[in-house]
C-alpha cells in the first residue's frame, strides 16, 4: 500500500515498551502512587477540583472555525468547516445532519494509532455528536470520586473496590448546556447504585456551569479582536480612496 506523504510516518503495528514492563505492584501500592497520605492526587488537587484550562480560538486558517483547548497533558484541537456533502451518505435529510469526527493523533496513546479511525473512535464520534458540547468525565472508585480524571485514575476506578464496603467503580461522562439547563448526552461505564449515578450528576452539572463563562470570555475575546480587525482594514481603504482622489 503506497504512504502517505502528509501524514506523520510511522511503523503500523506498533506498541509502547510500557505495556511489556513487569508490573509487581500490588493494589495498596497502586493507591498510593494515585492518592497521597493528605487525600490529595499526584498532581496536587483535590479529589473534586479540576485541572486548569486554557482556551484559545482561531487556531485552523482552513476552517470556518476553530478551538484548542488544553488541560494539562489533554490537548484537543476542534474545527468546524460549511455545509459540505457528507460521505457515504444514501439518504435525503430535508434539514441536514451533523457530521462529527473524532480522532486520536497517532501519538496520543500507548499504542500507535493508525490513520483509519477504529471502533472506539467511532463511537466517540457518535457521542460527540450527540452531546454538541465539552464534556467533563469524572471517575467513581468506592468512596472516592475523582473529578477530570487522569489516565491512572481511570484505570483505578475500572478496578473494582477490594474492601467490599462499596461496588461502585466506573466512570461518568457528562454534556450540560447553561444556555438551555439541560443535560444533552451521558454515559457510563461500570457499576454503580441510584445514590451515585445522582450526586455525581449533580456536581457535573455544577462543573459545566463553571467552565461555560470560560468559554463565553475566549468567544467575546475573539469576536472583538476580530471586529477591531476589520474596522482597520475598513479605514486603510478609506485612506486608499481618499489619497486616489
Amino acid at each position: 500500500m503506497p504512504t502517505d506523504s502528509r501524514r506523520l510516518q510511522g511503523p503500523e503495528n506498533t506498541t509502547s515498551y510500557l505495556l511489556y514492563v513487569p508490573s509487581n505492584k500490588s493494589y495498596r501500592e497502586f493507591i498510593k502512587d494515585i492518592i497521597t497520605k493528605d487525600k490529595k492526587r499526584k498532581d496536587g488537587r483535590k479529589l473534586n477540583e479540576q485541572r486548569r484550562i486554557y482556551m484559545k480560538t482561531g487556531v485552523v486558517s482552513q476552517a470556518k472555525g476553530s478551538a484548542y483547548i488544553e488541560q494539562n497533558n489533554t490537548k484537543v484541537i476542534c474545527s468546524v468547516f460549511d455545509p459540505r456533502e457528507i460521505p457515504r451518505k444514501s439518504d435525503y435529510s430535508v434539514n441536514g445532519e451533523l457530521y462529527c469526527e473524532f480522532r486520536f493523533a497517532p501519538f496520543s496513546c500507548m499504542k500507535w494509532r493508525g490513520h483509519q479511525a477504529d471502533s472506539y473512535e467511532k463511537e466517540c464520534s457518535l457521542i460527540l455528536r450527540r452531546a454538541l458540547e465539552p464534556a467533563v468525565c469524572r471517575g467513581i472508585h468506592g468512596d472516592m470520586k475523582f473529578l477530570d480524571p487522569t489516565v491512572e485514575e481511570e484505570s483505578l476506578c475500572n478496578m473494582l473496590p477490594p474492601d467490599g464496603k462499596s461496588r461502585n467503580h466506573g466512570i461518568i461522562t457528562a454534556a450540560f448546556s447553561p444556555a438551555h439547563q439541560q443535560m444533552s448526552e451521558f454515559a457510563q461505564s461500570g457499576a454503580m447504585d441510584i445514590d451515585c449515578v445522582t450526586s455525581s450528576i449533580q456536581l457535573l452539572t455544577e462543573t459545566c456551569e463553571s467552565v461555560y463563562p470560560l468559554s463565553q470570555q475566549c468567544l467575546l475575546k475573539s469576536v472583538t479582536k476580530m471586529l477591531k480587525k476589520k474596522q482597520k482594514e475598513t479605514q486603510l481603504n478609506l485612506s486608499s480612496d481618499r489619497i486616489a482622489l
